[in-house]
């Protein structure tokens, strides 16, 4: 449209020139042929043809003259058009240029167009091929949800068929090369052209696997504390009580042999504090969160697993159970 409404006047203007280069050929051919007439004619006829002639010879001159002109505004209208091209064509170059380095320059920014029609991946630029690990060849075509988890894939699709003007944001485990699972932040927008609904998608795809790692840490670190603070506080109520109640079942069993009848219980109710005591020292040693099932679906700490191996094994560890303290 901006070209034909900016050629047309041009076109128009050599039409016009083209034109009136006939005239001037019909002028200077009538002209030629008075001339003649009137040098057949003689005297006597001379004056009669002259006067035709200076009219055909008075056209022509106008006709060059207005020929001139207008040839010079053409000129001048096609030195300005082509500079309106050029300028156009340049700052459609810069465009492409500028868009180019927005959807190819960041490397660790994907962009992934995806249709809303039937939820395949029409084109994604080379960031994304680089996150996933595949080739364009490989992707376009296929499902938005080709590399995500199988387990995430029907929550995905359903986002994506309930796709708000907010667009949608989530983070979803990929497969992004074989064996390796990696996490993807996708910020999913439909794009609707004026009067019409979205029939397209962009996805703007990063790499959250370091984030996500940093918030398991950050939140593992908080369990920890937890657990931390709970072993410490159970390490020292149970200290004192369990010390006393070893102390006076090992004076109970000094003043008895063992022929008898109480001292087997008195040895197994000593094997059970001995018992209570290596579990103190796993309390008092904990570092780690770790936990296992316990009774259907609930966890429990897993004290093996948490306790700090090398205190629990010198049996040294800060404040352990059943230890005699100086001056206890």
């Amino acid at each position: 449209m901006w070209r034909s409404s900016r050629l047309l006047p041009l076109i128009l203007g050599m039409a016009l020139l083209l034109l009136m280069l006939l005239l001037v050929g019909w002028t200077l051919l009538h002209g030629w042929h008075a001339t003649s007439r009137a040098l057949e004619a003689g005297p006597q006829g001379l004056s009669g043809e002259l006067s035709t002639v200076r009219g055909y010879l008075a056209a022509g001159l106008l006709l060059v003259f207005l020929m001139f002109v207008l040839g010079g505004t053409l000129l001048v209208r096609a030195f300005m058009l082509w500079r309106q091209l050029v300028r156009a064509s340049n700052i459609r170059r810069e465009s492409h240029r500028r868009y180019r380095f927005l959807a190819e320059g960041p490397p660790s920014i994907g962009i992934v167009r995806i249709s809303l029609e039937d939820y395949t991946v029409l084109d994604l630029n080379r960031a994304a091929m680089k996150l996933f690990g595949r080739s364009r060849a490989e992707v376009v075509g296929e499902k938005a949800w080709f590399s995500v988890d199988p387990e995430e894939q029907e929550g995905f699709r359903e986002r994506l068929s309930r796709l708000s003007p907010d667009g949608a944001q989530l983070v979803v485990p990929v497969t992004a090369a074989p064996g390796e699972t990696r996490y993807m932040e996708w910020h999913i927008s439909g794009v609707a052209w004026e009067g019409e609904s979205a029939s397209e998608a962009v996805a703007v795809v990063t790499d959250a696997t370091e984030a996500m790692r940093a918030e398991w840490e950050k939140r593992e670190k908080e369990r920890l504390q937890g657990v931390l603070e709970m072993a410490g506080a159970a390490a020292h109520e149970l200290n004192q009580p369990i010390q006393v109640l070893a102390g006076f079942m090992d004076l109970m069993m000094a003043k008895i042999t063992p022929e008898d009848p109480l001292y087997p219980k008195l040895s197994a109710m000593r094997a059970s504090v001995d018992k209570i005591t290596r579990i103190g020292r796993k309390i008092a040693t904990v570092r780690h969160y770790k936990v296992k099932t316990y009774l259907g679906d609930d966890k429990i700490i897993d004290l093996d697993r948490a306790a700090d191996s090398s205190l629990h094994s010198r049996g040294n560890g800060p404040g352990a159970i059943g230890e005699a303290r100086p001056g206890g």
